[in-house]
């Protein structure tokens, strides 16, 4: 998988810049909030990339900033929303403005970009909500990450994330578990909400 690039500007446009890597000049699509950062022409450019696979085409998406790169890749895990709708709505709001949008369930903003309409900004609102990770929500909201007392929870929680369930889903379970076993390793309490929690 290609993560970053970087290379020459060797033409740059709203929606797609050539980067000159070698003797290679890759073309990268890329939003109007990068394009607004790039730099001149003829100068080294750094983008973080997506390589978009489909059986008859590669196409590159590069992005100036990793937070926008995030957004476009939770984006474009909805159903429906393809790379190129993705790209097209991100250029038509700032990250941090999308992700307040999403936060407040703030219709109206999401309806003013182009091709969303209320059903599809309705529904970009309710799933992306589920899809925001507790950093985010927290940047946000400019509240910092909650920690809990026990550094046992916190370590539980995040390998149990990494098996997919939801902080929200767990937090709870996990802290009686710990709180009722103070001896009990992470792994205990790993395996207790495992057995438990389907």
């Amino acid at each position: 998988m290609i993560s970053t690039l970087q290379g020459i500007l060797q033409e740059k446009h709203p929606d797609v810049v050539i980067l000159k890597i070698g003797s290679f000049g890759i073309q990268v699509f890329i939003t109007l909030n990068t394009y607004e950062s790039l730099p001149d022409v003829g100068e080294t450019c750094r983008l973080f990339t997506y390589l978009h696979v489909r059986e008859d085409n590669l196409s590159l998406y590069g992005f100036a900033d990793i937070e926008e790169k995030k957004l476009f890749l939770k984006l474009i895990s909805l159903s429906g929303i393809g790379p190129r709708n993705a790209q097209n709505m991100l250029s038509g709001i700032k990250p941090n403005e999308f992700r307040r949008c999403i936060l407040a369930g703030d219709i109206k903003s999401l309806t003013k970009i182009p091709a969303v309409g209320e059903k599809r900004a309705r529904r970009i609102i309710l799933e992306l909500k589920e899809k925001l990770s507790e950093e985010e929500l927290a940047k946000m909201t400019g509240t910092g990450v909650s920690k809990t007392k026990d550094p046992r929870v916190d370590e539980a929680i995040a390998g149990l994330e990494t098996l997919g369930f939801r902080k929200g889903d767990i937090l709870e379970a996990v802290k009686n578990f710990a709180t009722k076993n103070p001896e009990a390793p992470i792994n205990s309490i790993i395996r207790y909400i495992l057995q438990n929690k389907k």
